[in-house]
């Protein structure tokens, strides 16, 4: 038993190919264990990678399709933004629109008070509510002049334009003095209307006057008024400025 040399057995695998040929209808084919061996694993790698792909494959897909649908929301976040700022915009625009209208309606009625009120601080206004004689004198050797009016007792003086009264004064001057009080306005556009009269002031120094106030009330001992228009610095002719109805 020990001389003898034991062999080893070497496994063979047959396969039987049945064919529908009736010349050659069935093949047998033999394969080394080893060779079957090598085949089986190659066809498990093969059948393991091709699942590994698969798997990868479908990761990815549904990575991506997570990727998409979270860009997709972000998207619609954003669109949804888009549209608020849209509305909000438009309110804005609606907004400054109304502001702008409000501004330019502003500025024209700023400019309308401003032009009325340039108007009106012109010493346009006859100075006396009723009708009066009227005479024209030249004062001071003809430099200052002046219209002289005498009115019915019961008639108002009124300022001849809107203004501020900046002095009620008693002149000195024997060529002023029998005219009575000096009354100054100044209208602040280089026009000043002068008033004099022996009435009692009805304004104080300091006070806004508007166009057609009270200034004296004409009485049985003042119904004369002298009055004179000043304009930058110099004595101009009253009845160039003062519009006379009638």
């Amino acid at each position: 038993m020990s001389g003898e040399k034991i062999h080893k057995h070497k496994t063979r695998y047959s396969f039987m190919l049945v064919s529908n040929d009736p010349k050659r209808p069935v093949r047998q084919c033999r394969i080394h264990g080893i060779l079957l061996e090598i085949l089986m694993f190659l066809f498990v790698a093969l059948l393991c990678g091709a699942i590994g792909i698969l798997v990868y494959h479908q990761t990815y897909v549904d990575s991506v399709t997570t990727k998409r649908k979270a860009a997709e929301e972000k998207i619609e976040q954003l669109q949804g933004q888009l549209d608020e700022m849209t509305l909000a915009n438009q309110d804005l625009n609606d907004q400054i629109k109304i502001l702008s209208e409000a501004i330019n309606e502003n500025s024209e009625l700023e400019a309308t008070e401003k032009k009325a009120h340039e108007e009106a601080s012109v010493p346009t206004q006859f100075p006396l509510t009723g009708s009066a004689g009227m005479q024209q004198l030249e004062l001071n050797d003809g430099k200052d002049l002046m219209i002289l009016l005498s009115a019915d007792s019961g008639t108002t003086c009124i300022a001849a334009g809107d203004g501020t009264v900046y002095q009620i004064y008693d002149p000195e001057d024997e060529i002023y003095k029998e005219y009575g009080h000096c009354l100054v306005i100044d209208h602040g556009n280089g026009y000043i209307s002068v008033y004099r009269n022996k009435g009692t002031p009805a304004v104080k120094e300091g006070d806004t006057v508007t166009r057609g106030m009270t200034l004296f009330m004409i009485g049985d001992d003042n119904k004369s008024l002298g009055f004179q228009i000043i304009y930058n610095g110099e004595y101009i002719d009253p009845l160039s400025v003062v519009l006379i109805d009638g």
